[in-house]
């Protein structure tokens, strides 16, 4: 079937293609008759009529999607799937389509893809200022890292993951762990750890406690479980692990090793990954309120598309501890 057109809608309605235009757009300003607004909805209806997307966005400049890159390197967990589909839910309601897409800056080009969709705006985890330059060379209006911006994304995004990592301490502090390590696992968490470098001797001042060491962890449980034996020879009791991925790495190293948990180590995770529950023993995490940080993020961000003020204050993160037998 041909798809239908505003020509034919004001055909089927007897209007002229400008007032299809300022009814369906809603127009402010205009004088048009109720009945003859009826009679343009009811064709459109009718005629199944949705404008189209390319059509809009060479007249706005931009398309309605929001961009979501993700580094190469970023595997996404189940929190963070939760994550992403609470945000195409939020902003489909404000209007906006979340594309998803996995590259790199700079190699490994995705000029192309910004090129095509011409977004509203463009998220990230992080970008380099020349990087930035570039997308707004090619008509991107807004780019919006999470971390490195300055700016209320970056606060949101860091005080998330403050209180994530103050509910982690706090748990193992209240278990009887005095000294706890931070633990992370190589390359493919530089983000999360690089954030958590700034906040873990933060959050372990304000309470009370001797700053972690920050533990980088082998991707494989014997050579895990060496660095296991030297962290517990050392007299620390306790693991704080930057997501449940990492924390299931510690735990196979802990049986690897020998040492029993949590009597021996503690370990506590983030993020709830589903596995997380069938580790042995099961695993102890802290995960993140998703709809509530994506009702921050779609706010924020559509703001900034509207050029609204930001606004005035930050919801309070939500998180919440789940306990099973790894604490």
């Amino acid at each position: 079937m041909k798809r239908a057109t505003a020509a034919d809608v004001a055909r089927a309605a007897g209007v002229s293609r400008t007032t299809v235009s300022y009814v369906l757009n809603d127009t402010p300003h205009q004088q048009i008759p109720d009945a003859t607004r009826r009679r343009v909805l009811e064709a459109a209806e009718r005629l199944s009529y949705n404008p189209s997307a390319a059509a809009r966005a060479l007249v706005r400049g931009r398309s309605d999607v929001i961009l979501f890159v993700f580094p190469a390197e970023v595997t996404l967990e189940d929190w963070g799937r939760r994550v992403l589909s609470q945000l195409s839910r939020r902003f489909a309601q404000e209007g906006f389509t979340l594309l998803a897409h996995t590259g790199r800056f700079g190699r490994e080009r995705i000029d192309d893809v910004w090129r095509t969709i011409v977004p509203a705006a463009v998220l990230c985890i992080s970008i380099e200022p020349e990087q930035v330059q570039a997308m707004r060379a090619a008509g991107v209006p807004l780019v919006l890292p999470l971390y490195g911006g300055g700016d209320d994304l970056q606060a949101l995004a860091m005080d998330s993951e403050r209180a994530v990592v103050a509910l982690q301490l706090q748990t193992l502090l209240d278990a009887g762990h005095q000294r706890i390590a931070s633990a992370s696992l190589d390359s493919r968490h530089r983000l999360a750890t690089a954030a958590r470098q700034l906040l873990v001797p933060e959050v372990a001042a304000s309470l009370g406690i001797e700053e972690p060491p920050q533990y980088v962890f082998p991707d494989d449980p014997g050579a895990a479980a060496s660095q296991l034996r030297d962290l517990v020879s050392s007299g620390y009791t306790g693991v704080c692990a930057v997501n449940d991925h990492v924390a299931g790495i510690v735990l196979a190293g802990a049986r690897a090793a020998g040492l029993a948990v949590p009597d021996q180590v503690a370990v506590i995770g983030s993020g709830d990954q589903e596995l997380s529950a069938l580790t042995q023993p099961a695993l102890t995490t802290v995960v993140s309120d998703a709809e509530r940080l994506a009702e921050a993020l779609v706010e924020i961000v559509t703001r900034r598309i509207n050029q609204l003020p930001p606004p005035g204050e930050l919801p309070a993160p939500g998180v919440s501890l789940i306990r099973r037998g790894s604490v």
